[in-house]
């Protein structure tokens, strides 16, 4: 099961290198071991771990956070084990509330929750549509 978030970055347009440098100083500031595992024309991708307030106390999780920088996009996927939907949620929330982006989308493999209303994103009355045919 494949559990992310995506999100849009604030503004028009194509991701320049210096908010590409912006955001990964801000996931660095607050999270362990952040690493740029690639970055290219059309992507960047970092790998870290972000700590939550679970239910057992303070938890550390590993993030793969993915730039797709000509659509001004990014996915934010916790890949810890055995977490359920609420710490995902607030691990998620946590790297969000960091960076100057509006929630999209959750997709926690078998539900897709759009957070925008079609009309304020082109596209996502298609994306409806297709998800309602293919029965998910």
């Amino acid at each position: 099961m494949s559990v992310f978030s995506l999100v849009k970055i604030e503004g028009d347009g194509e991701v320049s290198a210096g908010l590409v440098e912006e955001i990964e100083q801000k996931l660095k500031f607050n999270s362990f071991g952040l690493a740029r595992a690639l970055d290219s024309d059309s992507v960047a991708l970092w790998q870290g771990r972000f700590a939550f307030q679970g239910g057992g106390g303070s938890q550390v999780e590993p993030v793969i956070i993915t730039l797709y920088k000509y659509a001004g996009r990014m996915r934010i996927q916790v890949v810890g084990r055995g977490l359920d939907k609420k710490a995902v949620r607030t691990i998620e929330d946590h790297v969000i509330e960091l960076l100057p982006v509006k929630l999209v989308s959750r997709h926690d493999g078998d539900r897709i929750q759009i957070s925008e209303s079609p009309a304020a994103e082109p596209g996502l009355e298609v994306l409806e549509e297709q998800i309602e045919l293919s029965g998910i």
